[in-house]
């Protein structure tokens, strides 16, 4: 319910009416109101208030640059046009490079060469380490090879007449005149039991030297196995073809073996040949010059770095896009000669913009970064919204044309293809909102003496003034945190 009423300069009332009159003529006076101003009742309500910050600012793109040569020379291609999309790293415009491409061109050549003097002077030590690896590789062939030597002759030849020869207590069939041979027989195939397991578990580290101990200790028990086998007075419960057969097998495994040392020895004997051979082919190249490997390392060096140096160059001759974005502005002209760092070709980020705008001393108290804001664009209109919140919040004002401001930059929440640099804007940046609370129109508030009141009219129509304090501030209304009640009658003055 609304009660439109005029104070008149002469008002003409009952008298009941009188004291109500003269209490308002006398509020009007002590507030400075002038007796003609209108004011209408209207109820204590509650209502959602927001409150905002307003600033207008200006929008940026967040990269900006003017892009520009490093040397000089003559424009002989431009390759964009204001309003291109470019992408990092496309080339823009081009500088008139015969020069440079000749230089590249001799720099690559004489890199070349180098590199054909020291393959040249290397020649003679790779054949010689090539033979090294092959004699290397042989070395190691036989040691394998030697290893299934041993274990043919032990375990398929001489075991025949052993029992339980792969144990720890084997014992030889055929027993001699002697005794101790025969003793020393078994405790030899106990030995080499445990060596042939060893061998087989490592056969790709084993040496030369431990593969020749190895077959040197086979033979020294096929020696004594032929002792007994060829001896006089020998005894066993073996059959006689079986011994018979059994002496024609010791000879050949005692040949087997002997082969296989033979072998390893002439594998190992290459080995050291092609060694020594690789190594004088070291100190002949050494001899000839001692400094020649050195010097042809470090002109192929130096020669790769002038390649890389010309390379630089030519790329100088090249302006490329140091970002993604879209080009703004193009200085550079066909045929013209341009200084180094003379901008040629302005881009700007079309992706992230910001807006830098500017916010009293009382309003940045209320501001903190990442608060939403409603913006506008002049260029669209006060009808179409864009987010945008605060990133930064200047620690300082800063002062132009008299006027002392905090900058507070915003950023679009989102890209937009319709946003600009340079565009003019209107941000409403929220910093409080609340719902349901009891407010009364902004203009009921009475101002005097730091204190705020109200006018309040109750059923009678009695005029009384009420003191109040405020909360959040909106755009037509204000929270009243204390001094009313919900449904009472505010003045409301137009």
């Amino acid at each position: 319910m609304k009660m439109k009423k005029e104070i008149l300069a002469h008002p003409v009332l009952v008298s009941s009416v009188v004291g109500v009159l003269v209490l308002s003529v006398g509020l009007f006076t002590y507030f400075g109101l002038t007796k003609s101003a209108h004011f209408d009742y209207v109820h204590v309500q509650k209502r959602d208030i927001t409150e905002d910050v307003f600033t207008n600012g200006q929008v940026k793109a967040v990269n900006n640059v003017d892009a520009s040569f490093e040397i000089s020379g003559k424009v002989s291609q431009i390759l964009v046009s204001v309003g291109d999309k470019v992408y990092e790293g496309e080339p823009l415009v081009e500088l008139v490079s015969d020069d440079a491409t000749v230089s590249l061109s001799q720099a690559q050549t004489a890199l070349a060469s180098a590199q054909a003097q020291y393959d040249l002077t290397k020649t003679q030590s790779v054949d010689a380490g090539t033979a090294l690896d092959e004699a290397k590789q042989s070395l190691n062939d036989q040691i394998n090879i030697s290893y299934t030597a041993a274990d043919d002759a032990i375990r398929n030849d001489i075991d025949q007449v052993f029992n339980d020869p792969r144990t720890s207590t084997p014992i030889f069939l055929i027993t001699s005149n002697d005794p101790q041979l025969n003793n020393d027989i078994d405790n030899e195939r106990v030995s080499l039991e445990q060596m042939l397991i060893a061998w087989n578990t490592s056969t790709s580290s084993i040496s030369y030297d431990v593969a020749l101990n190895n077959l040197n200790q086979v033979n020294s028990f096929l020696d004594n196995i032929a002792l007994v086998v060829n001896g006089s007075g020998i005894q066993s419960s073996l059959p006689a073809p079986v011994i018979a057969q059994y002496k024609i097998t010791v000879p050949l495994a005692r040949a087997e073996i002997n082969g296989a040392i033979a072998a390893l020895i002439g594998s190992e004997q290459k080995f050291t040949g092609a060694q020594d051979a690789y190594n004088l082919s070291l100190q002949q190249i050494t001899r000839t010059n001692p400094d020649q490997m050195s010097s042809a390392e470090a002109l192929v060096a130096q020669a790769q770095a002038n390649v890389d140096k010309a390379e630089v160059a030519l790329n100088k001759t090249v302006l490329r896009a140091p970002f993604s974005g879209v080009v703004s502005d193009v200085e550079a002209t066909l045929g013209q000669v341009v200084s180094p760092n003379a901008p040629a070709v302005s881009i700007v980020s079309d992706l992230n913009y910001q807006i830098d705008s500017y916010v009293s001393e009382i309003d940045v108290a209320k501001l903190q970064v990442g608060q939403l804001a409603t913006t506008t664009l002049d260029a669209y209109g006060e009808n179409v919204p864009f987010m945008t919140k605060i990133i930064s919040i200047a620690p300082a004002p800063t002062t132009a044309g008299g006027i002392s401001g905090y900058k507070v930059t915003l950023q679009f929440e989102q890209n937009d293809s319709r946003v600009r640099t340079g565009m003019n804007s209107n941000s409403y940046i929220l910093v409080a909102s609340k719902s349901q609370v009891l407010s009364i129109p902004k203009n009921s508030i009475i101002k005097k003496d730091n204190n705020q009141y109200v006018m309040i009219s109750d059923t009678s129509g009695k005029q009384t003034l009420q003191q109040v304090t405020t909360g959040i501030i909106g755009d037509d209304y204000v929270e009243v945190t204390s001094g009313l009640s919900e449904g009472e009658l505010v003045a409301n003055f137009n």
